[in-house]
């Protein structure tokens, strides 16, 4: 049973990322020393792996702005069943 568990978790966990292994030595938050510098700046300049962070923190507002409309949403339905319930229990 415990063998079952073990297998369907191991596919909800990310996959080992074998190439970075190659870049740094941090593991998965790249925070780790460079090993080949050379072979890093190589990959810099041709444009490998090119991120784009305006775009990544638009992403991210994007998100924010969500779960806040929906917090929002969330707790303006609560204060609504609340005030009926009490407008309810008051006709009683």
């Amino acid at each position: 049973m415990g063998f079952l568990i073990r297998k369907l978790l191991s596919f909800t966990r990310r996959p080992k990322i074998r190439f970075a292994r190659l870049m740094m030595s941090g593991g998965r938050n790249g925070k780790g020393s460079v090993r080949n510098a050379q072979f890093v700046g190589f990959l810099e300049s041709s444009g490998f792996r090119r991120n784009d962070p305006v775009r990544h923190e638009r992403i991210m507002s994007r998100r924010r702005r969500v779960v806040q409309v929906l917090a929002l949403l969330l707790f303006a339905g609560f204060v609504w069943v609340m005030l009926e319930s009490a407008h309810a229990l008051s006709l009683f």
